[in-house]
C-alpha cells in the first residue's frame, strides 16, 4: 500500500459499528464461527472503534483473529484488545533487523515500534491472564530469508511465538513489479529447505513455531515449484470461507458476489456457485489451503498433544 499514489487508493466510506453488529450476528446465524479481522490489505487497528468491533465478536462468540502491524499499538489499546480474549493476535514482523523490517514495510522506525508492541502485548496477556496466542505473521521472501530464524530466536526472547507463510506472487502489476526481489530463486533453494527444516526442528524441541509441520512442508513445495502446493487439487474455500472488505463487497476468492448494503450476506451466501468447475481451481495460489486445511487437527496437534510429546521426548 505504501507504494501506491493517494488516488490509487479507494477513499473511505468503511462500514459503521451499527453494520458490522449487523453483520456478525447475520454471519453467526449462517454458522460462521471462524472470524478473521485484516482490514482487507489495510490496517485495522486504524479504525477506532476497533475494541467494540472486537466485542460484537466477542459476544457472537466467534474464534476472532486479529492481524496487525502493530504501529499504533500501545498499552490502552492492549489492554482493550485482549480484554475481549480474541483466539489470535498476529503481528507482522518481516525481520529481525531494522534494515530488513523497514525496507520491506517502507516505514522508517517500523522495527523497533513493531518489536516494543509484541512486548507490551505479552506482558498484557500475563497481566490479563487470558488465553490469546500471541504470534508474529512472517512472510518468507527473498529478501527476509537470511534472518528468519533470527525472527524466531527474536520472538521467543518475547515471549510470543512465531507463524510464518510464504511470499504468493499473484496476477497483479504492483506484485509483478517486484517478483524478481520477493520470490526465491532456484539458486538459494538449498539455503531456503535448511531454513525449514530447522524450523520443523525448533518447533520439535522449543515449540515457538506455529505452523504444522504439514504447513511447513506445504510451504516448501509452494517455493520449489507453486503448482505442486494445492491439497488433493481442490480448493476449499468455496466451502468454508467467505471475505467482506472494509466497504462492504463481499468476494469469494477473486469472484465479487454482491454488497451486503445492497442485500443480505445470507442472500449472498446462497448464490454462491459450488461446482465441480471451481472446486478444482488451478490458480496458483496457496492461500486457502494453507490457511484452512485440517484446522482443528492443527491446533488439537499443538495445544494438546505436542506438549504432551514434548514431554516424553518423542
Amino acid at each position: 500500500m505504501w507504494r501506491m499514489k493517494p488516488e490509487q487508493i479507494e477513499s473511505r466510506n468503511e462500514l459503521t459499528l451499527s453494520e458490522i453488529d449487523k453483520l456478525f450476528i447475520e454471519a453467526k446465524r449462517l454458522g460462521a464461527y471462524y472470524l478473521t479481522i485484516n482490514g482487507g490489505a489495510g490496517e485495522p487497528l486504524i479504525r477506532k472503534d476497533i475494541v467494540d468491533i472486537l466485542k460484537i465478536a466477542q459476544r457472537e462468540k466467534f474464534a476472532t483473529n486479529i492481524v496487525t502491524n502493530g504501529l499504533r499499538m500501545d498499552r490502552e489499546l492492549a489492554v482493550g484488545i485482549l480484554s475481549t480474549e480474541p483466539f489470535k493476535l498476529h503481528v507482522s514482523l518481516d525481520g529481525a533487523t531494522e534494515a530488513t523490517h523497514d525496507r520491506i514495510r517502507g516505514i522508517k522506525g517500523a522495527f523497533k515500534k513493531t518489536v516494543e508492541s509484541l512486548k507490551i502485548l505479552c506482558e498484557v496477556k500475563k497481566e490479563l491472564g487470558v488465553s490469546t496466542r500471541i504470534h508474529t505473521d512472517t512472510v518468507i521472501n527473498g529478501i527476509n530469508l537470511h534472518e528468519i530464524l533470527d525472527i524466531v530466536d527474536l520472538v521467543d526472547s518475547i515471549g510470543a511465538e512465531f507463524l510464518c507463510q510464504p511470499i504468493v506472487i499473484f496476477n497483479h502489476p504492483a506484485i509483478l513489479k517486484l517478483k524478481d526481489e520477493l520470490w526465491i530463486g532456484k539458486d538459494r533453494l538449498p539455503e531456503f529447505e535448511k531454513i525449514i527444516d530447522k524450523l520443523k526442528e525448533i518447533k520439535r524441541h522449543r515449540g515457538v513455531v506455529l505452523n504444522t509441520n504439514q504447513e511447513l512442508d506445504m510451504i516448501k513445495d509452494y517455493v520449489k515449484d507453486p503448482e505442486t502446493a494445492h491439497l488433493n487439487n481442490v480448493c476449499t474455500y468455496l466451502l468454508t470461507s467467505i471475505s467482506i472488505d472494509p466497504h462492504g463487497e463481499v468476494y469469494s476468492c477473486h469472484l465479487k458476489m454482491g454488497n451486503i448494503r445492497n442485500q443480505s450476506l445470507t442472500s449472498i451466501w446462497n448464490s454462491l456457485d459450488v461446482s465441480k468447475r471451481n472446486l478444482y481451481c488451478r490458480e496458483l495460489c496457496i492461500n486457502p489451503c494453507f490457511h484452512l486445511h485440517s484446522q482443528v487437527i492443527n491446533y488439537f496437534y499443538e495445544d494438546a498433544l505436542l506438549p504432551v510429546l514434548r514431554k516424553l521426548k518423542i
